[in-house]
């Protein structure tokens, strides 16, 4: 206490978090979408998306529905990218959770 000197100590366990990361499809050319698909997330949670790509900028944003899960795909392969692997990571906000999953471009 800022008054009385008094002081206290809390020891605290974060639960853990288990979440899995999947995509609709693995592989295809530029211009599909990206379905991401997701469990175990902290309700609400927000995932940035980056990608080995594009360096460290997020290039998507999805949130977890109420139940930690989700199904988005809102990412779009840009027309640019050349044929080959791209790595895409998800960082959740709340869950400090991080999972890189690899998606093949195709046909550039």
């Amino acid at each position: 206490g800022a008054q009385s000197g008094a002081t206290a100590t809390l020891h605290m366990t974060e639960a853990p978090v288990y979440t899995d990361l999947q995509l609709g499809a693995y592989a295809g050319a530029p211009g599909v979408a990206i379905k991401f698909i997701g469990h175990g997330y902290v309700p609400n949670d927000m995932l940035q998306i980056t990608t080995d790509r594009t360096g460290t900028g997020v290039v998507t944003t999805i949130q977890a529905d109420a139940t930690g899960s989700f199904s988005n795909s809102s990412f779009i392969v840009p027309m640019g990218w050349a044929s080959g692997k791209a790595v895409l990571t998800g960082h959740g906000l709340n869950s400090f959770d991080s999972k890189s999953i690899t998606f093949y471009v195709l046909g550039h």
